[in-house]
């Protein structure tokens, strides 16, 4: 004890300097609330003058002179002031977490006592620097306890239950770590005031007060990383975990579980576009928040729910309770206020699955495959579900290397013009020929439709149909030099390619550099162009004619306004889609032929595709169609096998 007694000056000096380095280490960082953070520096602050109000009172007490006399009595007040500013910022500390972030909407009751019952003790402090009721000095300027010393220690240890009281009633609002530190604050005072009467020239109650300062100082900056690290990974939306947690929630799966034994679920909320312009963004907001909290009622405790933004969720279901969350997300009750009345509304999705067979997947592939699936469910397969299956996942492995590879085969010529030819039926005669694109490496032959739709994805369908144009015209010039007469051959135009103001012109600049004729190319255009207007159509249309290039319209009568494009437009060629030839229906047979009497009427010519039978040809020639495109007749052709073509245009 002696020992404690003779180094408490020191004990003191160390505890005040530590709370002062707390003190301005809590003014830089930064809290979650300015009110919060305040506190904190107040605690720390007035942890820190108490310690030094101690040393001036316990150096001065009985010191006979004046200065002495005027300073144990400031350090006395200062220091009996200081233990219900403790007791205030604690308070106001304690008050903080519990109606922070909207948790309750004022300070609870209790707390405001406790807040009075300080200001009392700090008045009577004040009254008896005057009138010694709580404390006076004797002759030798010693300090003595007043007869109403015991009232200032019922009002500070009323305070601390007070305080103790309602951090245990609104326990839930407090962190764990956070509630256990202010439940120290409260009970180690207490009993540092009870030793103080065992130990009356030892200062164990200040240091006690001080230590639980700095406890508290630890505590807190520790919480406030976890909360940190909790909304890093948190959707504020929704409380559920956003990508990052949803990923350390996967990763925590695997480490305790057999993650095979789960499926994953990409989840985007149906139609949520109309529900914010029918009940409002506020609305829209509930929608999704209830949305996902009813969802994740519906999970077990290994299973995993989170949001990635939007309308979008991510889970982890176990396979035995697959089926069951399937079926409850079909449709989602969800509640909402429209007015004074509660409105029930069933929330439909589009959604996607991704079945794990890999112990050791990457946690990033669990969402990317569920997502990959919603996305063919909702734009390709236009369902409400489906799983990402292997022979999906092939054929997008396959597209990515396509589509990797086709810079370089565009460099490389790769790419190749096939002859199509087009057969005038009244003479069974070579008339055209339409040149496709096709794909040659490795000694393989890759469909257009599998690189087309990759190419169409960007700008390289546009290189494409400019480097079949050129390899066209080079052919073209070929043959004429070779003395062989070509048809007209019909090179395709992507609808991408219409975004450009000047493509007629640079279609006629690349015939014009290999020096042949004009009337050798025709361009086809598709008809399913509807991005464009008809205005601008219609001035690509005209340009290229007046170049002196043959326009024609591919695939008509797919569009969903084919008169009101002949109206405006007057192509030379109208192809017609094979669609229209597989006539089932004496009204599909009325419907092809008022299609070529159209064209005739309007003096355009008229050319059906995709024809592969016989029986075809004859009902196409009854109705006037004199140009047929088909493997009835047909393949397409490479280059040198077309030229052979050239040579005998006769068909038997």
């Amino acid at each position: 004890m002696e020992i404690l007694v003779q180094s408490q000056n020191d004990i003191l000096k160390i505890l005040a300097a530590v709370c002062l380095v707390l003190g301005c280490f809590s003014l830089i960082i930064r809290y979650r609330a300015h009110s919060m953070k305040y506190s904190l520096v107040g605690v720390e602050f007035g942890a820190a003058a108490l310690m030094i109000a101690d040393l001036f009172a316990q150096y001065y007490n009985g010191d006979g002179s004046r200065f002495g006399f005027y300073a144990v009595r400031t350090a006395c007040f200062f220091y009996y002031f200081l233990i219900n500013f403790e007791i205030l910022a604690f308070n106001r500390y304690i008050i903080c977490l519990i109606t922070g972030r909207g948790k309750l909407k004022e300070p609870p009751k209790g707390l405001k006592v406790c807040s009075l019952l300080s200001l009392s003790g700090i008045a009577l402090i004040a009254v008896s620097q005057f009138t010694g009721v709580c404390y006076t000095f004797d002759s030798s300027n010693v300090y003595r306890r007043g007869s109403l010393f015991f009232l200032f220690f019922l009002i500070t240890a009323a305070s601390f239950v007070f305080q103790l009281i309602n951090v245990v009633r609104f326990r839930k609002y407090i962190s764990s770590s956070i509630r256990s530190a202010l439940i120290v604050f409260m009970i180690l005072p207490v009993i540092s005031a009870v030793l103080r009467v065992f130990m009356r020239d030892f200062s164990i109650l200040n240091m006690s007060i001080a230590l639980t300062a700095i406890f508290q100082y630890i505590v807190a900056l520790v919480d406030q990383n976890n909360i940190l690290m909790k909304s890093a990974s948190t959707d504020a939306l929704t409380g559920l975990h956003n990508q990052y947690g949803f990923l350390a929630a996967v990763d925590r799966v695997k480490e305790q579980h057999d993650i095979r034994n789960y499926n994953t679920y990409y989840i985007d909320i149906a139609r949520m576009g109309q529900f914010n312009k029918r009940y409002g963004s506020d609305n829209g907001d509930l929608i999704i928040k209830e949305f996902g909290l009813n969802i994740a009622a519906q999970l077990e405790k290994d299973e995993i729910l989170g949001r990635l933004g939007g309308n979008f969720f991510i889970a982890l279901v176990n396979k035995d309770n697959s089926e069951q969350f399937l079926n409850y997300l079909r449709e989602v009750p969800v509640k909402i206020k429209i007015g004074d009345e509660i409105e029930t509304i069933n929330v439909s999705s589009v959604a996607g699955g991704y079945e794990i067979s890999d112990k050791h997947i990457v946690s990033e592939h669990v969402i990317g495959n569920a997502a990959l699936a919603a996305n063919i469910a909702k734009n390709v397969m236009k369902k409400p579900f489906t799983y990402l299956t292997q022979e999906i996942l092939e054929k997008i492995n396959e597209s990515r290397q396509l589509e990797e590879r086709i810079p370089s085969a565009l460099k490389d010529g790769e790419f190749l013009p096939y002859y199509q030819p087009k057969v005038d039926v009244d003479r069974m005669e070579l008339c055209g020929a339409e040149a496709l694109a096709r794909w040659e490496y490795d000694n393989l032959v890759v469909s257009p439709a599998k690189f087309i739709p990759v190419m169409e994805k960007d700008d390289s369908i546009c290189r494409l149909d400019f480097y079949i144009l050129d390899r066209v015209c080079k052919d073209v010039a070929g043959w004429i030099e070779q003395g062989l007469e070509p048809p007209c051959i019909s090179v395709n135009f992507s609808r991408r390619n219409l975004g450009n103001p000047v493509l007629a012109e640079e279609i006629h600049n690349v015939v014009v550099d290999n020096n042949i004729p004009e009337k050798y190319i025709q361009v086809e255009i598709t008809e399913t162009i509807d991005e464009y207007p008809l205005s601008y159509l219609k001035g690509v249309v005209e340009a290229l004619q007046g170049y002196g290039i043959n326009v024609a319209i591919d695939d008509f009568g797919t569009g969903s306004s084919s008169i009101n494009l002949l109206r405006e437009i007057s192509f030379d060629v109208l192809k017609i889609d094979r669609q229209f030839i597989e006539c089932r229906s004496e009204k599909e047979r009325k419907l092809l032929e008022h299609i070529i009497n159209i064209a005739h009427d309007i003096d355009s010519r008229v050319i059906a595709e995709g024809v592969e039978q016989m029986d075809q040809i004859k009902m196409l020639k009854d109705y006037g169609c004199g140009q047929i495109q088909g493997y009835v007749f047909d393949k397409p052709l490479k280059k040198s096998e077309f030229e052979e073509r050239m040579k005998r245009k006769k068909y038997g």
